[in-house]
């Protein structure tokens, strides 16, 4: 998010640079939680609009699963179902929904690996993911 705030705003025509406004509402002000949301939100706005969003478009090289704790996997049975598609954007945006929502739910053991809800578990995904919020976010 930091780097696309900086170069939005180092942008060489003047009339391409964000306004005052825009710099304070950019995702890198956000806190952990509001990016959270953001993710859920986006999650739901896919399960309304299907196939408005991100058609076509590649972000993910490999399956996202693979970057992906073996107990958080584990917890969600995510190996066994149909119901993700680990090269799927809009699915791994359903996975973090998912995980925000059913934290409580999870094993002590799952918990600790994630850290705390909600800032615990942005910061998992986006460790895990670092350039995948400013992607959905230029997308929507």
């Amino acid at each position: 998010a930091k780097d696309d705030l900086i170069s939005w705003m180092l942008s060489t025509s003047p009339s391409d640079r964000p306004t005052i406004q825009q710099v304070r509402n950019h995702p890198f002000f956000w806190s952990d939680e509001k990016k959270l949301r953001f993710i859920s939100d986006v999650d739901i706005l896919f399960r309304q609009y299907p196939g408005r969003y991100l058609e076509g478009t590649c972000f993910l090289m490999s399956p996202w699963s693979k970057k992906l704790d073996k107990e958080l996997l584990d917890h969600f049975n995510l190996m066994t179902t149909s119901e993700y598609n680990f090269r799927s954007v809009k699915h791994l945006v359903r996975c973090i929904r998912n995980v925000k929502h059913h934290y409580y739910e999870m094993t002590e053991h799952v918990k600790c690996s994630i850290l705390s809800a909600p800032r615990g578990i942005y910061r998992y995904f986006s460790g895990k993911f670092p350039f995948f919020l400013m992607f959905i976010h230029k997308k929507i």
